[in-house]
């Protein structure tokens, strides 16, 4: 193309050329709003109760800003077996350190009756902010389908289900959801 043709062409250029632009400004407008935002100052605490054998067997939750883990014998009525063990899972979303540990039903475990268990390091020492909401003001979001925006809104794209952080308008995956009927309790925020 000359550019006595783009001259004479005028409407189709500024047609085609501006709506990208466009694009191009509110993409751009998204991403510095993003990084604008500090880093997460709080370590999200949760546990993850697979996709059986964790809800019922296990308890866990907050109590005076420690983390309490009840446990009790399944019944040994029918076929029905665990197949997978709950886990404490800690993520310090800055630097994508994740700690694990696997809960394993205690010795002294009764049949159909919980038992407190004790809290295995280093959740035992944490001290836990309770909610959704960390106090410096990033908020769980749990989405099987979670938008990521105007572009990915528009163009469509891999939207993945899961556990996110957000704080306006920047959102940090913090663990997946597959299959997406796991579960996942979020216990509240620790001190990194």
């Amino acid at each position: 193309m000359t550019v006595k043709t783009l001259k004479d062409n005028v409407a189709l250029v500024a047609g085609v050329v501006l709506p990208l632009l466009l694009i191009l400004i509110v993409w751009g407008s998204q991403k510095i709003a993003e990084m604008a935002v500090a880093d997460p100052a709080y370590t999200l605490v949760y546990s993850d109760l697979g996709t059986s054998g964790g809800r019922g067997f296990f308890e866990v939750r907050v109590k005076d800003g420690h983390i309490v883990v009840r446990a009790k014998k399944q019944k040994t009525e029918g076929n029905y077996t665990a197949t997978s063990h709950p886990t404490l899972v800690a993520v310090n979303a800055t630097t994508g350190e994740k700690k694990t540990v696997e809960l394993t039903m205690p010795d002294n475990a009764v049949e159909g009756e919980f038992v407190d268990m004790p809290v295995p390091e280093p959740f035992a020492s944490m001290t836990i902010h309770k909610g959704d909401t960390a106090p410096d003001g990033y908020t769980v979001v749990d989405s099987y389908r979670f938008h990521g925006g105007l572009a990915r809104d528009v163009f469509g794209g891999r939207q993945r289900g899961g556990l996110f952080i957000s704080k306006n308008g920047r959102n940090i995956l913090v663990a997946t959801r597959e299959p997406y009927w796991r579960v996942i309790d979020v216990l509240g925020w620790s001190e990194p």
